[in-house]
């Protein structure tokens, strides 16, 4: 980890300026990582959260009120590939269609070892990570759900 990273800095980044408009030309792929499949544009994986966020994940995984409850979950295999890759991780949430949620593996990293909010669930190694400190990037994310819904046929 370096030195000059810091969770405290990057959410007070996250507050400031937190809402960036996204325009990407690049071809977007399809595959499965970790049994999840997930869309890969550009430098950045994105991740289709169906259920929305997990709304208890502070109260549950006792974070500090900073920040909030709400919390997505990422697939630790994803988030491998995404630090390997050197990709940002993209969460679209269901009921966001011109939106989505960007975070770096640094900062989920950072936020894990210092919180611990792993949980495991079907067989699956979830990091989970407040909402509350990824950054909004307005963005038509319609055609990226489309190839996550062709996925599932």
């Amino acid at each position: 980890m370096s030195n000059t990273f810091s969770l405290d800095s990057w959410l007070g980044l996250s507050e400031q300026n937190n809402t960036i408009t996204i325009t990407d030309d690049s071809e977007p792929e399809a595959r499965k990582i970790g049994g999840q499949y997930v869309v890969i544009q550009g430098n950045s994986v994105y991740v289709h959260i169906r259920e929305g966020p997990w709304i208890t994940a502070g109260k549950e995984f006792n974070w500090p009120r900073k920040f909030g409850m709400p919390g997505f979950s990422i697939n630790k295999h994803i988030v491998d590939f995404a630090d390997g890759h050197k990709h940002t991780i993209r969460i679209i949430n269901s009921h966001d269609r011109d939106r989505c949620y960007e975070i770096t593996t640094n900062v989920v990293m950072e936020f894990i070892e210092e919180y611990n909010s792993i949980d495991d669930k079907r067989g699956a190694r979830l990091y989970v990570v407040p909402w509350r400190i990824f950054r909004t990037l307005h963005q038509n994310v319609t055609s990226i759900v489309q190839l996550f819904h062709a996925g599932d046929a």
